[in-house]
C-alpha cells in the first residue's frame, strides 16, 4: 500500500513538475518575443520620449515639484543642445517630444532624471528608484508627425480631464504657441511656421479635442519607430552606416529639369517667387517627387528652389497626407516618378568632357589657320612642327624668323 502510495505522490510531482516547466517555457517565450531592442540614436532623429513614475507611483506632488522637473529640462537643453518641440508633465508620467543634436539621448535623460530623482528622495525623505528603470523612446518620422505629435501632447491634460482647455494647464509648453514667443524650453517658430501661425495652430488644437487617445502612437513597428511602412528600415540602416536613400547619380537641377518638362513648366519658373497657384502646386509635387523618389534632403531641395526648410517639410508632409484619398494625385507622382528611374545622361556629368573637346577643337583649328597664313606670306619658315608630329615648338619658329625665298 506505502509503494502505491508513493507511486501516486512521485507521480503528482512528476507531474506538477512538468506543468512548472511548461510554465517556464511559456515565460522564457514570452521574454523573448518582448527582448528589449538597443536604442538608435543619430543627430537630428525625432524622439517621442515617455518617462512614467515607477509601478506607476506620483512623481510630481506639488507645484515645487513641477519647478524643479522644467529647471533640470532647460539646464540639460541648454547643456546638450537639444531641441524641444513640445513637453507635458503629468502627474505620474511625462512626455517630450525632442531632437538631440550630437549628445545621445541616453546621456540626456540620464542627467534629468537622475538629477530630478535626488531632489525627489531628498525633498520627501524616500529612497530607491523614482521612474521606471527604462523610458519610452519612440523614433518618429519628423515630416509625417511633427505637428500631430506636438498637439497630441498638448491636449494630453484635457483628455485625463485635469483641465478644460489646453492653455490652462501651467505644466507643458502650450502657451508658448500661444503666445507665438520663444521660453527656455520651446522655440514655436517651426513649427508655426509649418502650420501657418498662431491661429491656424489654435484651430489646428480645436480641431483635435475630439481625437482621444491614439493607440497607434504607442503600438509601434519594432517596438521603436513611428512612420512610414519603410522608416523603421531606412532608420535603421541609416544608424548603422548604410545608405538611406537611393544613390543620387544625377544632379538635384538635371532632375528637376526632367521633372518640369514632364509638367510642361521650365526650372527657372519653379525657382521664381511665383506664389500662384498652378505653380505652387507644380512646385510641390516636384519637390515631393525629388524627397521622397529621388533621394534628396528636405535641406538640398528647400536650396535648390530658395525656399525655407520647414515650408518645403510642411509642404512635402500635407502632399502625402492628400495622396490616400486622392487617386488621381498618385498617379501623377507615378508619372512623375519614371524621370527618377530613367538611364538618361544628367548633361551637367559631362562637362569636363565637353570642355577638353571644345578646347582640342580650337587647338586644330587654330593650327591650321596658321598653316594657311604662312602658306599665303610663301615662307619657308620650317613648319615641321605641324607636319610631323609636332617636334617644334612654335616659339622655335618665332626664334628662328620669316626666311623669303632666295
Amino acid at each position: 500500500m506505502r509503494e502505491v502510495l508513493d507511486k501516486q505522490k512521485n507521480g503528482s510531482e512528476l507531474s506538477e513538475l512538468g506543468s512548472g516547466l511548461d510554465e517556464l517555457t511559456k515565460i522564457n517565450d514570452t521574454w523573448a518575443c518582448m527582448a528589449r531592442k538597443p536604442r538608435l540614436f543619430a543627430p537630428g532623429i525625432l524622439y517621442h520620449v515617455i518617462v512614467r513614475g515607477n509601478q506607476r507611483q506620483k512623481t510630481f506632488l506639488k507645484d515645487r515639484d513641477y519647478q524643479v522637473y522644467l529647471e533640470r529640462l532647460a539646464h540639460y537643453r541648454q547643456k546638450y543642445g537639444v531641441t524641444i518641440y513640445a513637453y507635458c508633465l503629468m502627474p505620474n508620467h511625462v512626455h517630450l517630444l525632442l531632437e538631440c543634436s550630437k549628445t545621445p539621448l541616453a546621456k540626456y535623460m540620464q542627467g534629468l532624471q537622475q538629477s530630478y530623482t535626488q531632489y525627489f528622495n531628498r525633498t520627501y525623505k524616500k529612497s530607491g528608484h523614482l521612474f521606471q528603470s527604462r523610458y519610452k523612446a519612440i523614433l518618429c518620422q519628423k515630416d509625417a508627425y511633427l505637428l500631430e505629435l506636438v498637439r497630441y501632447i498638448h491636449l494630453n491634460p484635457v483628455r485625463s480631464k485635469l483641465v478644460g482647455r489646453s492653455d490652462r494647464y501651467p505644466y507643458s509648453g502650450e502657451r508658448a504657441y500661444l503666445a507665438g514667443k520663444p521660453s527656455i524650453l520651446v522655440d514655436p517658430g517651426p513649427v508655426l511656421r509649418m502650420i501657418g501661425g498662431k491661429a491656424a495652430y489654435r484651430r489646428f488644437v480645436q480641431e483635435g479635442l475630439g481625437q482621444g487617445h491614439r493607440e497607434e502612437y504607442y503600438e509601434v513597428e519594432d517596438q521603436r519607430f513611428l512612420g512610414e511602412e519603410e522608416f523603421g528600415d531606412t532608420l535603421r540602416r541609416e544608424v548603422e552606416g548604410d545608405a538611406v536613400r537611393p544613390k543620387k547619380k544625377r544632379s538635384i537641377s538635371g532632375l528637376v529639369a526632367d521633372l518640369a518638362r514632364g509638367l510642361k513648366v521650365t526650372p527657372e519658373i519653379l525657382r521664381a517667387p511665383n506664389r500662384g497657384w498652378t505653380v505652387s502646386r507644380q512646385r510641390t509635387l516636384i519637390a515631393y517627387v525629388v524627397v521622397r523618389r529621388g533621394g534628396f534632403t528636405v535641406k538640398e531641395v528647400a536650396a535648390y528652389f530658395g525656399r525655407d526648410s520647414t515650408t518645403i517639410s510642411s509642404l512635402v508632409s500635407r502632399y502625402e497626407s492628400k495622396l490616400p484619398e486622392q487617386s488621381e494625385l498618385r498617379k501623377e507622382v507615378e508619372k512623375l516618378a519614371r524621370f527618377v528611374y530613367t538611364s538618361r545622361p544628367d548633361p551637367m556629368c559631362h562637362v569636363d568632357m565637353m570642355c577638353v573637346l571644345t578646347s582640342l577643337a580650337m587647338f586644330h583649328s587654330l593650327v591650321f589657320l596658321a598653316r594657311y597664313i604662312f602658306q599665303l606670306m610663301d615662307c619657308r619658315c620650317h613648319l615641321s612642327f605641324l607636319t610631323t608630329g609636332y617636334t617644334h615648338s612654335p616659339v622655335n619658329v618665332l626664334e628662328t624668323g620669316l626666311h623669303p625665298k632666295p
